[in-house]
């Protein structure tokens, strides 16, 4: 892990941006430029700045020591009391006369703002957005990694789906099986019995699994950070032979997209993220069903929903470095719910479906 090349790729971009400096207020940002899992979710434990030739990190006393000690190419400052990090942030701007300062427009609240915008410096507001859709060979690792716990905690938890269960029991043991392998939830797991499967994020509740039942999973293990996403829809008992037609579409779809991404990818490395969804919504209404009401994908990364975002509207060019999702669905509401997603890498070696788990059709 290279984290100085991933500081520079950003002040590569300070000029394109229009800024002469930035601040990092983004959490997710922080751990990406410093590898320092330490910082909580609670509060602005940290923030960094990055100008032409320095980088400095903003911290409290808790954790002032140790990031110093761990983190010997950032200039580490202290934020306390009576030094508050906007008047240390003035007063450095002043000292390095740095006017034009950058900041993550969806990361600061407006009251932020207020604080941060102090003249003579102005605010100017950025996204960096290109910096994190890229992903490294350590982030391609580690979110095999999650995938792969994503698998296995798939079939692991399959031995508990028996009529008469829940789905807030179910939604359980996927957490358990991830702390088994030493991973979180990435987010609230979709558990979705019978008709509620038409609803795409139904948080799981009390309903009971019942005989001919679908079932709509949707769930990733978050590992050392990196997140996974995947859905599978199984079967118990009967499966009307409508719900099979809708599942081959969904099946018959993602493998049209499949043998896109492949073709263009190799032709071109690079594909064009709206004409994904556009086929994958074409093959789902000529097999009768109405198109999703989401999304085709998305990034995945240290959050699970990150650029690139695939839908028929997009401007997104996916290329090498980019790792996404795969997601379409049939919903029918107060009926049934079915959707297949896979995490997809695009390398050097080609097109890479890091979930490996079966997409053809399971009845328990």
């Amino acid at each position: 892990m290279n984290l100085l090349h991933r500081i520079q790729r950003i002040r590569e971009n300070l000029a394109k941006e229009k800024v002469t400096a930035v601040f990092i207020s983004n959490k997710e940002n922080i751990f990406y430029l410093t590898a320092y899992p330490g910082f909580t979710d609670e509060g602005r434990d940290a923030f960094i700045l990055i100008t032409p030739t320095q980088q400095f990190l903003f911290t409290h006393e808790l954790y002032f020591d140790e990031v110093k000690k761990l983190l010997p190419d950032f200039s580490c400052q202290k934020i306390t009391s009576y030094k508050t990090f906007p008047d240390e942030l003035a007063l450095l701007l002043k000292n390095e006369n740095i006017t034009q300062l950058g900041f993550e427009e969806n990361d600061l609240t407006f009251g932020e703002y207020q604080l941060f915008n102090k003249k003579p410096h102005i605010l100017i507001p950025t996204t960096f957005r290109s910096v994190r859709v890229y992903k490294d060979v350590t982030e391609l690792s580690l979110l095999k990694k999650a995938c792969d716990i994503t698998d296995k905690t798939f079939q692991e938890i399959q031995t508990y789906i028996r009529p008469g269960v829940t789905e807030e029991e179910i939604s359980h043991q996927i957490s358990l099986s991830f702390k088994k392998h030493h991973a979180d939830n990435a987010f609230s797991s979709v558990v979705a019995f019978g008709k509620n499967a038409a609803v795409a994020h139904h948080l799981p509740d009390a309903t009971k699994l019942q005989k001919n039942d679908t079932i709509l999973l949707d769930f990733g293990a978050e590992y050392q950070k990196y997140c996974a996403d995947m859905s599978r829809t199984l079967f118990i008992g009967k499966v009307p032979t409508q719900t099979k037609k809708a599942y081959q579409a969904v099946v018959d779809s993602l493998d049209a997209i499949y043998e896109k991404l492949e073709k263009d990818y190799s032709k071109d490395q690079q594909v064009k993220a709206s004409e994904l969804d556009i086929l994958a919504r074409s093959i789902i209404k000529q097999a009768g069903f109405p198109e999703y009401p989401h999304a085709l994908g998305h990034g995945v990364g240290l959050k699970v929903h990150e650029p690139p975002i695939l839908y028929s509207k997009s401007t997104e060019i996916l290329t090498k470095n980019m790792i996404f999702t795969l997601e379409p669905g049939i919903y029918l509401p107060s009926q049934l719910g079915i959707r297949i997603e896979d995490v997809v890498a695009l390398t050097d070696k080609g097109v890479t479906i890091l979930t490996s788990s079966p997409k053809e059709l399971i009845v328990l």
